[in-house]
């Protein structure tokens, strides 16, 4: 039995592309809803890789609604694929056309075959024979992979890490993503969930947005230049006597990587609540208004 409304081909590396790791999921809805609308060869006045589109009818079609989307956010997605050269557009009176770029490299199954091994030996073969050796084949490379995935991870280095979230977020604080690596690294390269960390890059898209900014020398009042200088300002910040390396630095530094803060704005939190003093600290509670992060 025939399924209908034939196909597309979807590269197995769209899971390494920017669109897959670093863009909420109903982007990648709207970016197949493209590529199974465009024509697949030349008719009713469109080229192969090209259609008309509206804005309000992706959103109808890709049931947006559900992901609690507004219709103009699909611009948004619009403006990128252009950007980054996956599509060219022109407007009409009632929409615009769509033409998907290089959509004849990726939608023409020669150009995912090896023409070596069993292909060789099926040329004079049927076509659904020759894919069928090319199925094989590629699970055979799938069931290596899967091997070598279960003997050990691919752990990035630090740089490799710390390279990729600048990408992402430039200004990020960088004490607190080095912290959170460390955690992740002295844990086998799993979350705090115990779950085994398989995409880390997926894995930093959804942290980074708790982990902070990386303040300025001028927003820092902790940016001196003695450490003379530098204690006087913690105990301006604290309201507290301690040194550098005292005890309860090192223990708010952890609360503050735990609740995705800078130190400087846990103190000034501790210090709004109320007099406390050394002897006396005041006890450990939650940070209000802290948003729920992902280990």
């Amino acid at each position: 039995m025939k399924i209908p409304n034939g196909c597309v081909f979807l590269a197995r590396i769209i899971d390494e592309s920017d669109v897959w790791c670093g863009k909420p999921s109903w982007w990648l809805k709207v970016w197949l809803h493209i590529l199974m609308r465009v024509n697949h060869k030349k008719q009713k006045g469109f080229n192969r890789g090209q259609a008309f589109f509206s804005r309000d009818q992706i959103h109808l079609d890709c049931h947006l609604r559900n992901d609690r989307v507004k219709a103009k956010s699909v611009d948004n997605v619009i403006r990128w694929l252009k950007s980054t050269t996956r599509i060219t557009t022109r407007k009409t009176t009632r929409g615009i056309v769509i033409t998907v770029c290089n959509y004849d490299k990726y939608q023409d199954i020669d150009n995912y075959r090896n023409d070596t091994g069993n292909d060789r030996l099926n040329d004079l073969g049927t076509t659904q024979e020759r894919h069928r050796n090319d199925t094989i084949n590629n699970n055979d490379k799938n069931d290596k992979n899967e091997k070598k995935k279960k003997k050990g991870i691919s752990v990035p280095t630090w740089d490799e890490f710390r390279d990729y979230a600048l990408t992402r977020v430039q200004n990020v604080n960088q004490q607190t993503m080095r912290n959170k690596y460390e955690a992740w690294k002295l844990d086998g390269w799993k979350d705090g969930n115990g779950k085994r960390i398989k995409n880390w890059k997926s894995k930093v898209n959804h942290n980074i947005p708790y982990w902070g900014t990386q303040k300025t020398q001028e927003e820092s009042p902790l940016f001196v230049q003695t450490e003379e200088q530098q204690e006087t300002s913690l105990q301006q910040v604290y309201g507290m006597d301690f040194r550098l390396d005292g005890s309860h630095q090192e223990e708010w530094q952890k609360d503050a990587d735990r609740l995705g803060i800078t130190i400087q704005e846990y103190g000034a939190w501790r210090k709004s609540c109320g007099p406390y003093s050394k002897d006396n600290p005041m006890p450990t509670v939650d940070y209000p208004n802290t948003p729920t992060e992902e280990q």
